[in-house]
């Protein structure tokens, strides 16, 4: 999964607990991994928002910065958040706009087998 971000987009801080709990049951067992870029050309709160709401959240997968924006370019993102699916054979499976629960997540990557 590749989820793009915002420390101050209120569906982003909705779906995060979605996503770190599911990446918490699944990580090891399903070979599923979970990058969450942080959009910083669009971030309000700076690099110390961005972290604050990575450890209050208690976020333990990765999560790069998209510091000018080129990442979002390349993916098309227009709204956040916004999360591609990608294949073991590193092919885009599904886009999926909007706030993600933990039921979603599993249901969008076993659709993905």
């Amino acid at each position: 999964m590749l989820n793009f971000w915002a420390s101050w987009c209120g569906p982003c801080k909705a779906e995060m607990p979605h996503m770190e709990a599911y990446y918490k049951k699944y990580k090891e067992s399903d070979n599923v991994e979970i990058i969450a870029v942080n959009m910083m050309a669009q971030e309000r709160n700076g690099v110390k928002g961005v972290q604050d709401f990575i450890d209050d959240y208690g976020l333990t997968f990765p999560i790069p910065i998209d510091e000018d924006g080129e990442v979002m370019k390349a993916y098309k993102v227009l709204t956040i958040p916004t999360t591609y699916l990608i294949g073991t054979d590193g092919k885009v499976a599904q886009k999926f706009v909007g706030p993600m629960d933990e039921k979603t997540i599993k249901n969008l990557v076993d659709n993905m087998e």
